[in-house]
């Protein structure tokens, strides 16, 4: 088994309301960083992280499931290993995905675009902010950026909370067409 040293490994909880594609995003970073021959689906019952027969059968994560990916950081030594809490988005199972949290160095909370911020969203928002986790927020391929990040609540977006790659920054409008 190789040997990581710590600074170069990352737990990131991919979190969100069910549905929003945390499965299949988890199983496309995998592909993507070679650590698959395939490209697991949901829908075919292949994905890395769902492999109990109940998760198969019904095509929602029940229970976290943990695959780890190297990524290579350009003029680094070493590739990070990223961890990656592949965890529930329905309230049943919220208390699942909340004690995975208490192991992540971060949140990428995955938004549906055409249904919003929902119930779930707004839960695992409120533990990435107890456990002062910085997060990100994605959406589908055919959806509005621009829409789903007027849906979230400024004051959620105030200075101090560290998002990533498509949040805009808090005070800003959002423009744009959809």
């Amino acid at each position: 088994m190789k040997s990581y040293n710590t600074e170069w490994i990352r737990n990131v909880g991919i979190v969100g309301h069910g549905d929003t594609g945390k499965t299949q995003l988890v199983s496309s970073l995998l592909y993507a960083a070679g650590m698959t021959p395939r490209l697991g689906k949901v829908a075919e019952g292949s994905t890395t992280t769902d492999w109990d027969e109940e998760e198969i059968a019904r095509k929602i994560s029940i229970n976290t499931g943990l695959a780890y990916a190297e990524w290579a950081v350009p003029n680094q030594p070493e590739k990070v290993k990223i961890n990656f809490f592949d965890t529930p988005g329905y309230s049943t199972f919220i208390n699942e995905t909340k004690s995975s949290l208490v192991a992540a160095d971060a949140s990428l909370i995955v938004v549906d675009a055409a249904a919003g911020v929902q119930v779930v969203t707004e839960r695992v928002w409120d533990y990435a902010t107890e456990y002062d986790q910085p997060r990100d927020e994605l959406d589908g391929p055919r959806a509005c950026q621009l829409r789903t990040l007027a849906r979230f609540d400024p004051a959620r977006l105030r200075t101090g909370h560290r998002t990533g790659s498509i949040a805009h920054r808090p005070g800003e409008r959002v423009q744009g067409r959809c």
